[in-house]
């Protein structure tokens, strides 16, 4: 809090505007004491999330318009980039998930936090849907029957091909 009694409003930062991207904008605008004032997605805004925005290129552009914070809701791939800039500008930064493509990126960008005493965090925000929630709570319930899981046969050569497969 200021010397005035008033609670500081925090400059939200928004990089992504695709499916979650979106989502993550509609909230930030909702919050109490949060002003959505930047967003940056190189291919625009497919999803008209951010109306009455300037949509900038990238990360760069979007740490030089004085963001407190940023979430980062690009494609994985992009991920530990992002967020290494971010937390080299001194942006504490919500990661949707997952963190990284894979564990050495994860933990790069989680020493980056750390070396820089940031609050760096991954959303996990589909745990929170009311639509889940509900579907959790019937399956716990026994509601639906058993549940299962199944997962497509592994592609030679794919990312994650020798762990899904067991070799």
């Amino acid at each position: 809090m200021s010397m005035l009694g008033k609670k500081k409003t925090l400059r939200a930062g928004l990089i992504g505007l695709g499916m979650m991207g979106r989502h993550h904008a509609r909230n930030l605008r909702a919050l109490e004491g949060v002003d959505l004032v930047a967003v940056a997605d190189a291919h625009g805004d497919p999803h008209g999330a951010a109306p009455g925005l300037e949509v900038l290129p990238d990360v760069e552009a979007l740490i030089a318009a004085g963001i407190d914070y940023a979430v980062v809701a690009v494609p994985t791939q992009f991920h530990r980039d992002v967020a290494i800039a971010l937390a080299e500008a001194g942006v504490h930064t919500l990661v949707e998930k997952p963190l990284a493509f894979d564990i050495g990126e994860a933990e790069e960008i989680t020493a980056a936090y750390e070396k820089a005493g940031l609050v760096g965090a991954v959303g996990y925000i589909e745990r929170y849907n009311p639509a889940l929630q509900e579907m959790r709570k019937r399956i716990a319930d026994g509601q639906l029957g058993r549940s299962t899981r199944s997962s497509p046969a592994a592609r030679a050569g794919s990312r994650h091909g020798s762990r899904m497969s067991g070799s």
